[in-house]
């Protein structure tokens, strides 16, 4: 009956939309949603026409396509849905027939198909025709069956899938002793069941005392939470429960490091606690933080808020209930991995937190995939990129930086991540280098200094320091360049002799030697210039030959092999200056070309993907005087204050105003008249002639320094490509 209603439902609400001529307004809103489901980096929509849209990263689609949305896509082989379920990175649809597709990871079997592939489009859960309702773990799946049974499916490492077996199962398998179950939800890696008398009862891991029986230590089979007997809802978090209790009020136990459980601070409990002024909730969705409905009609949230997932309008951990701005009369609620989405009433979804994927379908990524101004810059003389963090260093040699500051590489003295730029301690830097989560300034008596995490001795001093403001590197005295790379977790200088010092992690012989702290670098003289990638490092000295060390599995050496080295390899001839990213390496040529080798998957700059073990020239670029090389794209600086990059886009980081991975260089918006260049981890950014700064890609740790983050804090609504029209939307 539920079926039928929902799809004639839609088809009136197609008919409207084709009487209408499909002439609209922009944007166009997502339209007639029955129920809305929230993985860790996607979201899907089931409409009333029983069509299933989604997404977010393009692996949990189900699409068949490897490029993420920022906008809802439509399932074409899904028809006469009647519930949905998004796991950690799968999603699985219930039909009007009783049978369940599924996409997406398929490494523990939570497709259920029998495989362990990745489906990125539906596939049949083996064994299954009658269905009535479906839950998805981190990476498992369950669902009720004939008589309220239970059927799991997936990892069952942590008893997860509750057939008494600590071991997963590509297939369905029955949940021990269980029947009658009217509700069912499933957290990271466990389970939990609302029988048709009100009580619950949960399976799996129980390492946060999520299963509410006040102890600890896993249960394969369903165990019975004794202190809730009239439960009219439940929500399977990470490692947290909460149910609906009598006249709406929440009980929740487990984990509570974020203050997930609601109870207004961040001690644990193994026993189901009544959470104070809670009354009249309505749904429930559990993850790392908690939402709820109300009879009120408003969304409440608390927990981990890191990306403004709860709601609250900043991004503090919020420990107890707080009111999400009111966008309209909430139907349901669903909680990801670090956002949140509701349908309403009026058929409309609105999602709030993190858009590092898409996965709140405004149209919009984490950053921006076109040029943005850095806040309050004007002076600059130069900048660098580290792994999720900017620095820039200002006229007079004082520097500032904004983005990650988790381990206090903005070296600012200590501060939560910055999205506009901070100033740093003062110390005389003449030039620095920043690494993945590390920066270093080299200081005008040649000396250096360094801040942020050092547990693999990328500070210079022990493993495991880490220090918010400079340290001064022992053993340096006299350098005169320093060079790290946005992955790596090591530093070199050239000295004034041209010799080459290096620190930090040296497991792939990236130091020149299998481990160690402050080492020089045998057989590489005449230097002239330096470049680091994650777990190599390239030197070009005064003939122009490209010397490497370290890591060659992607052939980042470009000397025709993938043996990796504690000495030196010879590499190109004739370049004046060399950039390493994650596995690949660039070069710039005399006369102004560039080539690169390594690993090439997002694209080498040459037009075909794929590795190159010898280094191959880059079309479409010339009078380069400067290049930067992130992760896995490179930006190259023509003479004439043009950028291009190459490679990956899935974070905006090629700055052409797309997504999407280019093979051959494409230019970046909004850059004319930049002077210099760095790349980061997932973003890129340029000086400009004037003094001010542009960065674009990823922002998700402020790194672009315009003032925002990559999440939105109040709820948005979804929205539809104006590139595409179609039924459920307006």
């Amino acid at each position: 009956m539920k079926s039928s209603s929902r799809l004639r439902a839609g088809l009136l609400l197609l008919g409207a939309w084709l009487a209408s001529g499909a002439v609209h307004a922009q944007p166009f809103l997502l339209r007639g949603v029955a129920e809305v489901a929230a993985g860790t980096s996607h979201t899907c929509a089931l409409t009333l026409a029983g069509n299933v849209l989604c997404w977010g990263i393009s692996s949990s689609l189900g699409n068949g396509t490897y490029t993420d949305s920022a906008y809802p896509v439509v399932i074409e082989s899904i028809e006469n849905a009647v519930a949905i379920a998004a796991g950690g990175s799968h999603t699985c649809a219930l039909l009007s027939d009783g049978s369940i597709r599924c996409w997406g990871s398929g490494g523990a079997g939570q497709l259920g198909d029998g495989g362990f592939l990745e489906r990125r489009t539906p596939v049949a859960v083996v064994g299954i025709d009658d269905a009535s309702a479906i839950t998805a773990g981190k990476e498992h799946t369950c669902a009720r069956v004939a008589d309220g049974a239970v059927k799991c499916w997936g990892r069952g490492q942590s008893g997860e899938l509750g057939d008494g077996l600590a071991e997963g199962s590509a297939v369905p398998v029955s949940v021990a002793t269980l029947t009658g179950v009217a509700m069912l939800d499933a957290g990271e890696r466990h389970t939990c069941a609302v029988g048709v008398d009100g009580s619950v009862a949960c399976w799996g891991n129980n390492d946060a005392g999520q299963l509410g029986v006040g102890t600890e230590g896993f249960s394969a089979v369903p165990a019975v939470v004794a202190q809730v007997a009239d439960a009219g809802g439940i929500g399977a978090g990470t490692d947290h429960t909460c149910a609906i209790v009598d006249d709406g009020q929440v009980m929740c136990w487990g984990d509570n490091t974020s203050g997930q459980l609601g109870l207004g601070h961040t001690d644990p409990t193994q026993a189901p606690t009544l959470l104070p002024g809670i009354d009249g909730a309505t749904s429930l969705s559990a993850a790392g933080h908690t939402c709820i409905t109300t009879a009120e009609q408003r969304v409440r949230c608390w927990g981990r808020n890191t990306y403004g997932q709860s709601g609250t309008n900043d991004t503090a951990p919020a420990l107890s209930p707080t009111t999400v701005i009111d966008f309209g009369q909430p139907v349901s609620v669903a909680t990801g991995g670090g956002h949140s989405c509701a349908a309403v009433a009026d058929g409309r979804v609105f999602c709030w937190g993190s858009a590092y994927d898409g996965q709140l379908g405004t149209g919009h990524f984490g950053g921006s995939a076109t040029a943005v101004d850095v806040l309050g810059i004007d002076d600059a003389v130069g900048l660098i990129a580290g792994g999720h963090h900017t620095c820039g260093i200002r006229a007079g040699g004082s520097f500032v930086c904004w983005g990650d500051n988790s381990f206090g590489q903005l070296g600012n003295g200590g501060s939560p991540d910055l999205a506009t730029p901070q100033q740093a301690v003062d110390i005389e830097a003449v030039s620095f280098a920043a690494g993945h989560n590390h920066s270093c300034g080299l200081e005008s008596d040649g000396h250096v200094s360094c801040w942020g995490l050092g547990d693999e001795g990328q500070l210079g001093m022990p493993p495991n320091q880490q220090t918010a403001v400079p340290l001064t590197v022992p053993g340096i005295q006299s350098a005169v360049a320093i060079a790290s790379g946005s992955s790596a977790n090591h530093t070199c200088v050239l000295n004034a002799n041209d010799a080459v010092q290096c620190w930090g992690a040296g497991f792939a012989g990236e130091l020149g030697i299998v481990d160690g702290s402050v080492v020089a670098i045998s057989g590489v003289n005449d230097t002239r210039a330096l470049g680091a990638g994650r777990t190599h490092t390239c030197a070009v000295d005064g003939a122009g030959i490209v010397r490497c060390w370290g890591d060659n599995y992607w052939g980042q050496f470009g000397n025709g092999d993938v043996v990796g080295h504690f000495g030196v390899a010879v590499g190109v001839e004739g370049a004046t200056a060399v950039a390493g990213g994650l596995a690949h390496t660039c070069a710039r040529m005399d006369g102004g070309s560039v080539m690169c080798w390594g690993a090439g998957l997002g694209g080498g700059g040459t037009g075909v993907r794929g590795s190159n073990l010898f280094p191959a020239l880059v079309n479409g670029v010339s009078a380069v005087s400067a290049i930067a090389a992130g992760v896995d794209h490179t930006c190259a600086l023509s003479e004439d204050g043009i950028v291009k990059c190459w490679g990956f886009g899935h974070r905006g980081q090629l700055g052409n105003g797309d997504y999407r991975n280019a093979t051959v260089p494409v230019k970046v918006e909004g850059v004319t008249d930049a002077i210099a260049l760095t790349a980061g981890f997932f973003h890129s950014c340029a000086l400009r002639s004037g003094g001010s700064i542009k960065c674009w890609g990823d922002g998700a740790s402020g790194q672009l320094g315009n003032g925002a983050f990559a999440y939105v804090l109040v709820p948005s609504p979804v929205e539809r490509s104006p590139t595409v029209l179609r039924d459920g939307f307006e």
